[in-house]
């Protein structure tokens, strides 16, 4: 199912899920594909385990948020996200007056961080 945004983009949702793009190091990318797969998961469910559990907590600071510049390079990454987890990213965002982008990126690399996904070498 294809839907239409506020932002005038098509958005895909299917199975309640999201695709969402982000710029993250490849080397957080690879290891959360790592643990996805030994733990015989969609990559996409460690990714709203990392943004929920952001999200419980997150920071009201902008000082703690991963600026985004708005080129597309590095490459953004691709992924699947609970559409729940996705609407809640959002509204963070713009209470915070930052992009979806932003949160979702500050959420991944500090989650890559607890789990020492940086210690990862590909």
């Amino acid at each position: 199912m294809s839907t239409k945004t506020g932002h005038t983009e098509t958005t895909s949702i299917r199975n309640n899920r999201i695709i969402r793009r982000a710029i993250i190091p490849q080397k957080y990318h690879h290891a959360a594909k790592l643990m996805a797969k030994s733990l015989n998961i969609p990559v996409g469910e460690i990714y709203d385990e990392a943004v929920e559990s952001f999200l419980i907590a997150p920071s009201l600071d902008l000082n703690d948020y991963i600026r985004v510049g708005r080129k597309n390079n590095p490459p953004k990454v691709s992924f699947w996200l609970d559409v729940r987890v996705s609407n809640k990213a959002q509204t963070l965002a713009e209470l915070l007056g930052i992009t979806e982008h932003e949160v979702l990126l500050t959420a991944i690399i500090a989650y890559a961080k607890k789990h020492k996904f940086d210690r990862v070498r590909i």
